[in-house]
């Protein structure tokens, strides 16, 4: 590594060892709510113009171009959630560094995106070419509990972009070829309560409620990864939660899951949990329908990603499958592309939570020169700015093309 790579990497690790002990659990809003403001003043003290939502989990946009605030539109949006996952001990929020990996709650999943994203802009900001950039970055803070608050509630205020970058997903730079779309549904059985010392004079739906969950345990095997995947997650009743009740079940739900690759699996599936409900008597509410994510190769944004990605890391780099899901799937609801990759890492939301050191660096580098390459307007720079970039350009071009 090279006397400027040593200098990068020093700053990229400083920034994201600060960024991971921000103690940003999903369930605490007190420390979201710090950390954005903290985020939006260093974004706001490069020149970045900011915009901060008012939901519940709150959310921060910053644009190198000012302009964006009024339109509502940026040419490349980088998608980064702020949340962790809660950690066992209070010191998984200090880094701990060794020869080749960095450890640290949100390392991996996905601290390290927003430290490399700010190294860029604030070197476009030293350079004074940051306003030329049609390019901003959403951070959010409650990807781990779903996204409403967040990136959904981002694209319900208007927003939009032309390409949603979500280093969420497509782990040890395999890059995400498709996702898993997620449905959610409960299964209700209605009854009427009774006394317990006089289950008699209430109509208990148990015993018609767990016959319809056993068939449909039996139908789904879910032994496929590929394929259709139906889960229950929760059971709940009128007493749930109350130890050795008096009343016996008035109602009875079960939380359902349903995840595949397409909109035809997942109706099948459906159809049959239907069909199981009409023959007990049970109800379907809908909870949460979102559709898959699928890599758009033909856009031209997409595959130039994917060209800077291989040119960056000297090798092409291969495609995989997801079996979760991500904020990706806010934007692909609007027909927006998406491209999801991040570096080498492991054991997301465990204690041993890490990157790898060098691909803090990597990911810096192809950020950078993406930007260069899509969303650089060199009539937004004055004279002088013009002619520095120059310069810049040169020597960045040297220093991606450097192995």
């Amino acid at each position: 590594m090279n006397k400027t790579d040593q200098l990068i990497q020093a700053r990229l690790e400083t920034t994201l060892a600060r960024y991971v002990t921000m103690p940003t659990v999903t369930i605490d809003i007190a420390a979201c709510q710090q950390a954005i403001q903290t985020l939006a003043g260093d974004l706001a003290a490069l020149g970045m113009a900011t915009f901060t939502g008012n939901s519940k989990h709150p959310w921060l946009i910053a644009t190198a171009n000012p302009r964006a605030q009024h339109t509502r539109h940026v040419k490349v949006l980088f998608v980064v959630h702020f949340d962790v996952v809660a950690p066992a001990h209070d010191d998984h929020f200090t880094v701990k560094t060794t020869a080749n990996k960095l450890y640290g709650r949100g390392v991996i999943d996905m601290k390290f995106a927003a430290a490399a994203c700010y190294e860029v802009f604030k070197d476009l900001a030293a350079d004074d070419t940051l306003s030329a950039y049609d390019a901003g970055i959403l951070i959010t803070t409650d990807e781990e509990a779903g996204g409403k608050d967040g990136a959904s509630d981002f694209i319900q205020q208007g927003w939009r972009c032309d390409i949603a970058v979500v280093p969420d997903g497509g782990r040890d730079w395999s890059i995400e070829a498709r996702a898993k779309g997620m449905n959610y549904i409960y299964v209700v059985a209605n009854g009427l309560s009774a006394h317990s010392s006089r289950p008699w004079e209430g109509q208990s739906p148990l015993l018609r409620f767990t016959q319809a969950m056993q068939e449909i345990e039996a139908h789904f095997v879910n032994n496929d990864p590929q394929g259709l995947v139906v889960a229950i997650n929760t059971i709940e009743s009128t007493n749930a939660g109350i130890i050795n009740s008096t009343q016996t079940p008035g109602w009875i739900k079960a939380g359902i899951s349903l995840r595949a690759f397409t909109a035809a699996e997942t109706e099948a599936g459906l159809s049959f949990i239907k069909q199981i409900a009409k023959k007990y008597s049970l109800t379907i509410v809908p909870s949460l329908s979102d559709s898959p994510v699928h890599l758009m190769r033909e856009n031209p944004l997409v595959d130039t990603f994917i060209a800077t990605l291989a040119e960056v890391r000297g090798k092409p780099s291969g495609f995989t499958d997801a079996l979760g899901a991500s904020d990706a799937r806010h934007f692909a609801k609007q027909n927006i592309p998406t491209v999801l990759v991040y570096p080498e890492g492991g054991e997301l939301h465990g204690a041993g939570e890490w990157i790898k050191r060098g691909d803090l660096l990597t990911y810096y580098k192809l950020v950078l020169h993406y930007l260069q390459k899509v969303a650089f307007d060199p009539d937004g720079l004055s004279l002088g700015s013009a002619k520095r970039f120059a310069k810049y350009r040169t020597a960045l071009t040297n220093l991606v093309r450097r192995k």
